[in-house]
């Protein structure tokens, strides 16, 4: 096997342990329905598990990463407009790791280190991405609040003119 095949492989064997495990750790950090957090989590493990079978040598140039690209903008924007915290949405992702880890321990994988190392890397470099897709997406909140705070104060002017 090359790449990350050997962890697209772990993960594909123990799927449902990995979503499970993944669930108990995003909902022992934040206050959010199991079923919302089990449909992120499917969701970007797919996206995930499909980007491990690519080398990163040309990862960025792929559909598979501009679609897991995508999903990360979305669920960023969604927990930015849903009061998560930035580093709540960062360390969804950073827990993944955590349970790959335990898993790849617990099941004596033989997964050689420089491989968890670039997978380490690949996960860190996704978790960076979902902390610039929050900011990103509250800076946006923030602007449209302004503009509209803007558009609407000539019309309270108007308005306290007329009251005089």
């Amino acid at each position: 096997m090359t790449n990350h095949q050997e962890i697209h492989q772990l993960i594909e064997t123990h799927r449902k342990i990995i979503i499970t495990e993944w669930i108990d750790e995003v909902i022992s950090t934040v206050d959010s329905p199991r079923d919302a957090e089990e449909q992120d989590c499917i969701q970007l493990l797919s996206l995930i598990g499909d980007c491990l079978l690519i080398s990163p040598v040309e990862i960025d140039q792929t559909d598979s990463f501009k679609l897991l690209k995508d999903a990360l903008r979305s669920f960023s924007a969604f927990r930015a407009l849903n009061e998560y915290t930035p580093t709540q949405t960062a360390n969804y992702l950073l827990l993944l790791k955590k349970v790959i880890y335990t898993l790849s321990l617990r099941e004596s994988s033989d997964i050689p280190l420089k491989l968890l190392l670039e997978f380490n890397d690949f996960i860190d470099r996704l978790a960076v991405m979902t902390f610039q897709y929050f900011s990103e997406s509250r800076e946006e909140v923030i602007l449209s609040q302004t503009y509209a705070l803007e558009h609407d104060t000539p019309i309270v002017k108007i308005l306290s003119l007329i009251h005089i």
